[in-house]
């Protein structure tokens, strides 16, 4: 069953239309949309704060070569202005993140505030391309810790056809190391506190720096990954996927996170390096 807590909401916008793919794309497994995005269309990502990344993978990706406005709703001007991005996907063609420079108003105070779309409150964004796209099949759109690029920088081979195991990305992989990471922070005791006081669990969107996790992470990902290709205890996959878990392990325990523990997205000097072994985030 998909978390509320960490699913983002997606709704793709035709006019007058609004149609919500966001089921569809908040798991690796659980469906696709297939969108040919106009350059007078919009896609619209919404959360319950803000975000400073999200990770787009496809099935099939543009072929259009095109860039992505994005907007963000404005709480000095109550209207959408333009966010600084760096696009990962080069205007969806390719699996990559966006990148978001936190907005701020002309006295350098915060200004990203929550505004309706299709009967949702929530902190939105608004893209739109600079020219009409392809066909394109979204397959997942949310959070990971490592992406192709990441874990190539520690085994160039990795994303090689021969290891997808009739997969065309790693994608799997690398939200089952995302997976294992929150719940290891929860089993060493990193939780928060809502406003009544209450536990709950933090989630990957709570750690404000992905820099932080993104090393650990890729060396998980690359660990499942010859896992996956294993079918003897003591074979070579076995043996690779033995070396990267205790380099993940080795890291891991000695990181430290900077965890939001009031849910404004922000990095406030209270929020900085807590480190992961028994903490309580309060």
């Amino acid at each position: 069953m998909l978390d509320s807590k960490i699913l983002l909401d997606f709704r793709y916008y035709s006019d007058p239309t609004y149609t919500d793919y966001t089921k569809q794309l908040g798991d690796e497994s659980t469906g696709t949309a297939t969108i040919t995005l106009a350059d007078s269309e919009y896609i619209y990502i919404g959360f319950y704060k803000p975000v400073a990344e999200i990770f787009f993978s496809f099935t099939t990706a543009n072929t259009n070569a095109n860039t992505l406005a994005v907007h963000y709703y404005s709480t000095d001007s109550s209207d959408w202005a333009s966010l600084t991005v760096i696009d990962e996907t080069n205007g969806f063609t390719t699996d990559g993140f966006l990148h978001f420079t936190r907005p701020v108003d002309s006295n350098d105070n915060d200004d990203w505030g929550t505004n309706t779309i299709d009967s949702d409150e929530l902190y939105w964004l608004r893209i739109q391309p600079s020219a009409t796209h392809t066909e394109t099949v979204f397959n997942f759109v949310g959070l990971v810790f490592s992406d192709a690029k990441s874990i190539a920088m520690y085994n160039p081979y990795i994303n090689d056809s021969s290891l997808l195991m009739g997969q065309t990305t790693h994608l799997k992989m690398h939200c089952a190391a995302r997976n294992q990471i929150i719940q290891k922070l929860f089993t060493e005791g990193m939780i928060k506190y809502d406003s009544s006081y209450a536990r709950t669990r933090i989630t990957g969107w709570d750690i404000l720096d992905k820099n932080e996790i993104k090393d650990a992470a890729a060396y998980l990902a690359i660990s499942l990954i010859y896992f996956n290709l294993s079918d003897q205890p003591e074979d070579n996959w076995a043996v690779k996927a033995a070396k990267y878990d205790s380099m993940y392990r080795e890291l891991i325990k000695t990181i430290y996170l900077t965890i939001d523990k009031n849910d404004d997205g922000e990095i406030d000097d209270t929020e900085k390096l807590a480190i992961v072994q028994h903490t309580m985030v309060r």
